[in-house]
């Protein structure tokens, strides 16, 4: 399917027709049949151990980018981006791939994307309701760095990172998580107990950093293709995502999973105390009924129109027991352009 990592790059948008998987609109989307689950899933892992096989080892990888989902979610959006400009070094390209499902909700995003006009962030909106995934791959195939991680927008920086320090872990034996630390006591999608793993000792000059067996962990710690903060090669995860069928980030995240035989076996690696912090405060998406809390989108975009943002500094240094947990948010007068 590629001769090497150049040339599947080029060729994505290309490899993707091929795979009848370009969503170019409503009624492409409805009329596509999809096939037989078992036999995409056999397809997408020969294609991808394909290119894997035609890659040089990364070596020292020493630059990353990062890619947020966001969907009718100004508000939330505001305070990550905040949080990340002020917890996160250095600056790094931020792709920002959003939805808006209002004209209300798209002036929201105007007053964000105002405030956060800075050559290093780039806010792309979502063509239409079935392109996500083409979207998304105009995006991966147009990284130069070696590394990427995803977040989502109602994800919170409470504690700093280095990005220095995390992209000197090799991808090919370490999956590095910013959410995951030993504070992590509860599943909240399960709404149940969970046990810390076995860590094992850090590498050297890592004294602050933990280290576990994803094969070995229980739940959240047994889950190493998630979009909430995880690090991956950029042409490994470039490459997976060409070969998937979704429509929105969480059949992303699901699809991700066919390939978690080539994940398990690498080390799970953090800081010792979460970085990020989930709050699901609501749901905008309709592929899963995920756990969540009951505030409207639109209630919170009644706020940012009365000129109101996220107290996002109130979460600095919060001790989550969960890396999804509820917790009241508390609004502020905004003191940007945005907020008239």
């Amino acid at each position: 399917m590629c001769r090497s990592a150049r040339d599947f790059y080029a060729a994505g948008p290309r490899i993707l027709g091929r795979l009848r998987h370009t969503i170019t609109s409503k009624t492409i989307s409805l009329l596509h049949l999809p096939p037989n689950k078992q036999k995409q899933r056999e397809k997408a892992i020969r294609a991808f151990l394909e290119c894997k096989a035609g890659w040089e080892k990364l070596k020292e990888p020493s630059t990353t980018e990062c890619i947020i989902f966001s969907k009718d979610r100004a508000l939330q959006l505001h305070a990550l981006l905040s949080t990340f400009q002020e917890k996160v070094a250095p600056v790094v390209p931020v792709h920002v791939l959003y939805a808006s499902s209002s004209p209300s909700h798209q002036k929201a995003y105007d007053g964000v994307i105002a405030a956060f006009d800075r050559g290093n962030i780039r806010f792309i909106r979502q063509q239409n309701e079935y392109s996500f995934k083409y979207d998304l791959l105009k995006i991966l195939t147009s990284l130069t760095g070696d590394m990427l991680f995803f977040l989502v927008d109602d994800i919170l920086f409470t504690e700093p990172v280095d990005l220095r320090d995390i992209v000197k872990f090799d991808p090919d034996e370490f999956v590095f998580s910013l959410r995951m630390g030993q504070n992590l006591s509860r599943c909240y999608v399960l709404q149940r107990p969970q046990a810390l793993p076995e860590f094992a000792d850090p590498p050297a000059h890592s004294s602050d950093k933990i280290v576990w067996q994803w094969e070995k962990g229980e739940l959240d710690w047994g889950y190493p293709l998630s979009v909430d903060g995880h690090f991956f090669a950029r042409r490994e995860m470039t490459a997976m995502a060409v070969l998937l069928s979704f429509s929105a980030p969480n059949s992303f995240e699901d699809q991700l999973q066919i390939f978690k035989p080539f994940f398990i076996n690498r080390r799970g690696i953090g800081y010792q105390k979460s970085r990020i912090v989930n709050i699901p405060c609501n749901r905008v998406q309709t592929e899963r009924k995920n756990l969540s809390g009951n505030i409207h989108p639109d209630e919170l975009l009644e706020q940012w129109q009365k000129g109101y943002q996220m107290d996002y500094k109130k979460f600095y240094g919060l001790v989550n027991e969960s890396v999804h947990q509820e917790i009241a948010l508390s609004l502020i007068p905004r003191k940007t352009s945005e907020a008239k």
